[in-house]
């Protein structure tokens, strides 16, 4: 669509202005707070958050904004729409979330929700949530907006978590190192 033509030619903008915006993120904090961000900045959203799935096979939100960002949800896969579409690995767009029967209330009253899955390889690894509390509604077009922006979040996402993983791995063989040393 145009408003999708219209964002490449803006990223392509973007990165000869600024270039240092391709920074690579190396804390997963920091990783899914960029996303968001990003996110914000495509899809006129009152809340919003990135949930990723933790070693217990648990939706668990890592970033978030608007009035549930303080809320620490947790979803199973397959529960919630969240855990559904984590589960299938399917966007969806739900423009009246009180007739979905997966939908879990909360604290705020959501009307519209878009959910992307974050995949990497063949694994569903987290989902990015949208939602509005006002009448207005999500298009099509904001899926697919924020469905492209899941795949680059995919990749940063594993980058942050593998660098993680080698940071850890090295401190276990410095300090093992370090111990026998001290023989």
């Amino acid at each position: 669509s145009q408003r999708i033509r219209a964002l490449n030619s803006n990223l392509s903008e973007l990165k000869k202005d600024k270039p240092d915006m391709l920074t690579v993120y190396f804390n997963m904090e920091d990783t899914c707070n960029m996303i968001l961000e990003e996110a914000k900045n495509i899809i006129k959203a009152e809340n919003g958050s990135v949930m990723l799935i933790d070693e217990q096979g648990i939706l668990t939100i890592k970033a978030a904004f608007g009035k549930e960002a303080g809320r620490k949800l947790h979803f199973g896969v397959g529960e919630g729409i969240a855990g559904d579409v984590l589960r299938k690995g399917q966007a969806e767009l739900v423009n009246n979330v009180t007739m979905d029967s997966r939908f879990k209330t909360g604290a705020t009253n959501i009307n519209s929700l878009l959910c992307v899955p974050l995949k990497f390889a063949s694994h569903n690894i987290g989902v990015i949530n949208m939602s509005l509390s006002s009448e207005k509604l999500f298009t099509i077009d904001d899926l697919k907006l924020l469905h492209c922006l899941s795949a680059y979040a995919s990749v940063a996402i594993h980058n942050a978590q593998n660098f993680s993983n080698l940071r850890n791995s090295t401190d276990k063989v410095l300090s093992n190192v370090t111990i026998l040393d001290a023989y």
